[in-house]
């Protein structure tokens, strides 16, 4: 599998972990996602999740903390099971194919965000 972001094509390869280990992001030498091939597909589909959301953290420098991403993960989790057509909206992509987030209009953006700046 592989993961398109921005300008980057993330490798999500699913290998032999540790027990107890679903999961983990790298940034050096490359980006790259790791999962667990013990995991059912529910718990794959979370954890890959997951792991995009702490690479957009590190990417961005954000900083979350694991209880954040945990929060943010199963959170999305729960808006994408209840709600089929967002999730399908979102499949769909945008009305007008964008290159990158340079090119996306922002949403109702706050005066202070870093998006206003």
């Amino acid at each position: 599998m592989q993961l398109l972001f921005n300008t980057y094509r993330i490798p999500v390869v699913v290998t032999e972990m540790p027990e107890g280990e679903f999961g983990q992001f790298f940034f050096y030498p490359y980006p790259e996602i790791q999962v667990s091939k013990k995991l059912n597909q529910e718990i794959l589909t979370s954890t890959i999740l997951h792991e995009v959301l702490e690479m957009i953290s590190d990417i961005y420098g954000l900083n979350l903390e694991e209880s954040q991403v945990r929060t943010l993960e199963v959170s999305l989790m729960a808006v994408f099971a209840q709600n089929p057509w967002f999730l399908e909206r979102l499949r769909k992509g945008p009305e007008n194919r964008f290159t990158d987030l340079r090119d996306w209009p922002p949403s109702q953006t706050l005066p202070d965000s870093p998006e206003a700046l």
